[in-house]
């Protein structure tokens, strides 16, 4: 006789709605990856994400009961991110291979949030502490990105520095709604600028002083200021300029009217 096989974590909302469904984004009868796909990760349950690590349950227990009864065991994402790998091999179905996964997935994600939780502290009070944040973000090799750094009053990120969009800088592009927006989110007291030049060459452009009045004029009209906008190139220790030397241009040591 054949044996039932257990659905995939992909397969696990055609057994019904888990006893949580009903919450969270979109349909509850969307499948867990369907529902990440279409709405991001945010908007998954705990027991959701913790089954598409899984992958598949075992005899007799579906991938979502397995995973609820994990989070029995281990309430909160922090509870979870103590249990070893022989801890989680205590659950049926649970074998050393996926064990390991599981606990190597948990330690990524509590990296990136002690990571993120450093960040926040460091003071940002100058444009080269400005730029090693921003190079540590990588930059496509041939398109502008632009970010906004979000800043409290003590000048530290008071939210993480964000990419608003790619592409030629210009002024359809980068639009003081969009850049406000993520101020406004983050309670930022104020805010610096960045952008990458593919080229190398940190020089500002026409487009480049444009786009800085506009969003510092908006800055002055939301009363959060504009501290400063970084444009970050390569440094070329062997260029005459000092500019083209550091890799980067400070547009408010260059031209302090913008922000005055």
């Amino acid at each position: 006789m054949n044996k039932k096989q257990t659905p995939p974590a992909h397969d696990a909302a055609k057994q019904g709605p888990s006893p949580q469904a009903g919450r969270g984004f979109g349909n509850p009868s969307m499948l867990p990856r369907e529902r990440l796909t279409a709405f991001g990760p945010q908007a998954l349950r705990m027991d959701e994400l913790l089954a598409i690590l899984l992958k598949t349950g075992t005899h007799g227990l579906n991938v979502l009961d397995l995973a609820n009864r994990i989070i029995d065991a281990y309430p909160t994402p922090k509870d979870l991110s103590r249990a070893m790998p022989s801890d989680l091999m205590q659950f049926p179905g649970l074998g050393h291979v996926k064990a390991v996964e599981l606990a190597a997935a948990i330690e990524l994600g509590k990296r990136i949030a002690d990571s993120s939780l450093t960040e926040l502290k460091i003071r940002l009070d100058s444009p080269e502490r400005i730029v090693n944040q921003i190079r540590i973000r990588k930059f496509d090799d041939d398109t502008e990105s632009f970010y906004v750094v979000p800043l409290s009053k003590k000048l530290s990120l008071s939210g993480p520095i964000t990419e608003m969009s790619r592409g030629t800088l210009d002024a359809s592009i980068v639009h003081p709604r969009d850049v406000f927006r993520t101020a406004l989110k983050w309670s930022a007291s104020s805010i610096i600028v960045a952008h990458n030049h593919p080229s190398g060459d940190p020089s500002p452009s026409g487009d480049d002083i444009c786009v800085t009045e506009n969003i510092v004029n908006a800055g002055r009209i939301m009363e959060i200021p504009v501290l400063d906008h970084i444009i970050v190139g390569d440094p070329d220790p062997g260029a005459d300029d000092a500019d083209r030397r550091s890799g980067f241009v400070s547009m408010r040591r260059k031209n302090r009217r913008l922000f005055a």
